[in-house]
């Protein structure tokens, strides 16, 4: 599918690496050009050639952080020298906050930094270009902002202001032409992803391929959200996954291996709750799917950007 991207330039926040690199590999095929932005110089520089193997008309990398004061800005200013235009900007950073709610202020704070001032900074450097081009821009929060689970909730809570940021901006700057979404998907494959998994089942002793879906579930008692965690792929678009039950993320998540190697006994089952909806709007266009992504299992709701 031709995202009609040619010609065009992207700032890629976090796309050094997981989802973010995977995006920006999928722009490359369809021949923008593309600025990386990563903590690491090495690893941007790396990502940048790989971009360009995967077809960008240009790619450059840069190292910064965004969640530091004046960072965001420079970013914008250096990637929008080099490409000459802005077209989109995605944030696809903000990783920490994984911790209980008793962490002291110190982690609080390195977290708000991290997950929410690394967004609106570049969102707010990137608008004046944007509105030039009328171009769009892309957040990510995550699923735990509609199933938020005590062992991370400082991170449910701020990808939750990254949420409201965003749907704030798309209100305010759709009638400039600008379209902002924010993607909120569940656990990624990715090269981090599998690190942790690899350590899980050997601390654990759980055959590699269910180490998390079990922890999740059988641990965590996490009644909706993981599913089964999708890989970020060269040329493969993120998308919003819709709420689950407990009945069905378990089924999700273990249900293959139990019919396989009879591991596990048959999931508790729960009452379905249709009740849950996400907005989905676009903000110069209609609403997608309705304007709702609704839990009901026979209606999957799915926003691509």
């Amino acid at each position: 599918m031709d995202l009609l991207v040619r010609g065009k330039g992207y700032l890629v926040v976090g796309g050094t690496a997981g989802m973010g690199l995977a995006s920006a590999r999928a722009l490359a095929g369809d021949g923008a050009s593309i600025v990386v932005v990563g903590r690491d110089a090495a690893r941007a520089e790396h990502a940048a050639a790989e971009i360009r193997e995967a077809g960008a008309a240009h790619a450059y990398g840069l190292s910064f952080d965004v969640g530091v004061a004046g960072q965001a800005d420079q970013a914008v200013a250096e990637a929008v020298e080099l490409l000459g235009r802005l077209d989109g900007v995605a944030v696809t950073t903000g990783i920490r906050g994984k911790e209980p709610i008793e962490s002291p202020d110190e982690m609080w704070i390195g977290a708000l930094r991290d997950v929410v001032l690394g967004t609106t900074r570049t969102v707010e450097a990137a608008l004046p270009h944007l509105t030039s081009t009328r171009g769009t821009i892309v957040t990510t929060a995550a699923y735990s902002v509609r199933a938020p689970e005590l062992v991370r909730l400082p991170y449910a809570s701020l990808k939750g202001s990254v949420a409201v940021f965003t749907k704030g901006i798309a209100k305010a700057y759709g009638s400039k032409g600008i379209r902002a979404n924010c993607i909120c998907p569940g656990a990624i494959e990715t090269d981090a992803f599998r690190a942790i998994r690899t350590h899980v089942a050997q601390e654990r002793g759980y055959p590699y391929e269910e180490a998390l879906e079990r922890v999740m579930v059988e641990e965590w008692g996490l009644d909706g959200g993981a599913g089964k965690t999708r890989t970020a792929r060269r040329g493969r678009r993120t998308r919003c996954v819709p709420p689950v039950t407990a009945s069905r993320l378990y089924d999700r998540c273990l249900g293959e291996h139990r019919r396989r190697h009879g591991l596990l006994t048959p999931p508790r089952r729960r009452p379905l709750h249709h009740s849950a909806k996400w907005t989905c709007r676009s903000s110069n266009g209609p609403p997608t799917n309705g304007g709702v992504i609704s839990s009901n299992p026979t209606t999957p709701g799915v926003c691509r950007y």
